[in-house]
């Protein structure tokens, strides 16, 4: 994990719902300071629009290496 904490502590399927519906915890409230583009990135790459993501995992990954640069 990049944060080092579940951002879905719960036992609940209340978590699992918010990843469903697309809500999860911005990065910056488990990584004081991280850099926008890293949480546009994860926006990007969770997004239940299949348009939003990347489409093959080279573009995966070559955004997630532009984006730790």
């Amino acid at each position: 994990m990049l944060t080092g904490v579940n951002p879905f502590a719960g036992p609940t399927g209340l978590d699992y719902a918010a990843v469903l519906m697309g809500r999860f915890p911005p990065l910056t409230m488990f990584l004081q300071g991280s850099p926008t583009r890293w949480q546009e990135f994860f926006e990007r790459a969770l997004a239940l629009d299949p348009g939003r993501r990347p489409k093959l995992a080279r573009a995966f990954f070559g955004e997630l290496e532009q984006v730790l640069v």
